[in-house]
């Protein structure tokens, strides 16, 4: 994808696995979910496993699907919709016309800057601060063009990146979608090898916690000893709970169900903050060019 690509062709890049990966129905896969080999190979780990400490009866509802999306996905009449703390994403919202995405998602940190900040506040304070930098240059004209190219190039540099880390999303998604798959399948028929099952459960695990993680901590503001508490409850539902064969292939069904779903909407609003760059980037595009020109005329 070139660095000018529009928003719409990044959603089409990144998006389509996701409709596979949502169970529609699982109660009719009951008596296969007794029978395959992921299954087993589960129950084995959980002898291997460290057990996790007893979970409180709130833990086990911190765990539940409908209060995960409350943790990941905020409404516009929610208080903490406008609250910078939280980490709410809010790019391409219709408070007017509510569309299927129009909510705040809430992200973590590391991936907040990437996708949530502005790309004009962005692009003007690349300006300022090249102009601040060459104060003193009696060139006023080379200096805004100095400037107009340094915000030219972050917009670029924040769109790669963005590239990348919807790449990233992606490639987890298929490999969320193949492990449904792997726990759907009986037994007699799955043609994969231990090692890479494990494999898949081992990405599954950690995106699990780590979405867990950020609806507990930063979406719900929950403190230490919660969110502990909500990870405890987790590895009992998927390893070494109280719970049936069938059951704990149910319980990684749902939960992969609500990994997917934050990071199909996680990916909406990385393709929407993408094509506000591509679409700021045309004010800055012919200073950049400008430069190309001058360049291949010297040369």
């Amino acid at each position: 994808m070139s660095a000018t690509a529009t928003g719409a062709q990044m959603n089409q890049l990144v998006l389509p696995c996701y409709s596979q990966l949502v169970p529609e129905n699982v109660y009719p896969i009951k008596e296969a979910l007794q029978r395959i080999s992921l299954i087993r190979h589960l129950g084995e780990l959980s002898v291997e496993l460290p057990r996790a400490a007893e979970p409180k009866i709130e833990d086990y509802f911190h765990t539940e699907t409908q209060y995960l999306r409350n943790g990941l996905f905020v409404e516009v009449n929610d208080p903490r919709y406008n609250k910078a703390q939280h980490q709410i994403i809010t790019v391409g919202v219709n408070r007017r016309y509510r569309g299927p995405h129009d909510f705040g998602v809430v992200f973590p940190s590391n991936e907040y800057s990437t996708v949530g900040r502005n790309p004009h506040d962005f692009a003007k304070h690349t300006v300022n601060k090249t102009r601040n930098a060459r104060a003193g240059n009696e060139d006023r004209e080379e200096d805004t063009n100095a400037a107009m190219r340094s915000a030219g190039h972050g917009l670029i540099a924040k769109m790669t990146t963005q590239k990348q880390l919807g790449k990233r999303w992606q490639e987890e998604l298929d490999v969320l979608r193949v492990l449904r798959g792997d726990i759907k399948a009986p037994a007699l028929t799955t043609r994969y090898q231990r090692r890479n099952i494990d494999r898949r459960r081992a990405l599954a695990d950690e995106k699990i916690h780590e979405t867990v993680e950020i609806a507990g901590a930063i979406g719900m503001g929950l403190g230490n000893v919660a969110v502990s508490g909500m990870h405890n409850a987790t590895r009992k539902r998927l390893y070494n709970g109280n719970y049936s064969s069938a059951e704990f292939g149910f319980n990684w069904l749902r939960m992969l169900s609500v990994v997917g779903i934050y990071q199909n909407e996680k990916i909406h609003k990385l393709a929407v903050s993408h094509d506000m760059c591509a679409k700021e980037l045309k004010e800055y595009k012919p200073y950049l060019e400008a430069k190309e020109r001058e360049r291949a005329a010297i040369a």
